[in-house]
């Protein structure tokens, strides 16, 4: 079993054919020709919304058939995201002195607390990660169409992430002999939560500094009216 990140994966079939994915987390195994292939996939889903994270979970299973767990999380910010510079005159913002959207640096942002929030400029780009769920997705055994394999797992706080088990059985042909439980631990992955969430406040920024150039048409696309700030 070899974990896998940051590795672009094709080969998608039927609907899906022709596109391309990069999991947050993947889990290969070597099959009975000693070839690896990917059958757990993990998708963390900030920005993403539970939709865009669905969508996910059906092309990895309904589009590679070698895919037998996909396990999604979705964690949520609160406030909603405000862009925080949306009120700001143009001689307002300039005086924040911003660089250029190319020259924004994770590293001068601030993550406050464990979670959050990302303070840059005196702004806040992510608020507090404050809750979050997880879904297991499998295939059908009727349809062989992707669905949700038990009820949402709601986490109260980050800390409340559990301990992933699965059997051998659920990726691989195994006499009964051969099974056995096997773990998936989130230690590791924590560093690498952390990293999205400033990921995701340099992304806000940057778009935020394109709309104000006037490069794009739209507004930051991640702006909520403040009718809509409330926490969901």
């Amino acid at each position: 079993m070899y974990a896998v990140g940051n590795q672009n994966f094709g080969g998608f079939g039927g609907q899906y054919e022709g596109s391309n994915k990069t999991p947050d987390l993947g889990m290969e195994f070597q099959n009975a020709a000693g070839e690896l292939e990917i059958k757990f996939v993990l998708e963390v889903g900030f920005s993403e919304t539970y939709e865009d994270l669905v969508r996910d979970a059906k092309l990895w299973l309904d589009g590679k058939p070698e895919v037998c767990v996909f396990v999604l999380v979705k964690f949520e910010e609160s406030p909603n995201y405000r862009c925080p510079v949306h009120d700001l005159d143009d001689e307002e913002l300039g005086r924040l002195e911003f660089p250029k959207g190319s020259e924004v640096r994770a590293l001068n942002f601030n993550l406050e607390g464990e979670y959050g929030p990302v303070i840059y400029k005196g702004l806040v780009w992510v608020g507090r990660i404050s809750t979050a769920y997880m879904e297991v997705w499998k295939r059908d055994p009727v349809t062989k169409l992707a669905t949700r394999n038990e009820d949402r797992i709601n986490l109260h706080t980050l800390a409340d992430l559990p301990q992933l088990k699965f059997q051998l059985s659920d990726f691989l042909d195994v006499a009964p002999e051969n099974e056995r439980t096997i773990s998936f631990e989130w230690d590791d992955y924590r560093s690498l939560i952390k990293h999205k969430i400033k990921q995701l406040a340099v992304y806000r920024c940057q778009e935020m500094l394109k709309d104000r150039a006037g490069l794009t048409d739209i507004r930051d696309r991640d702006y909520q009216p403040s009718s809509e700030g409330s926490s969901n």
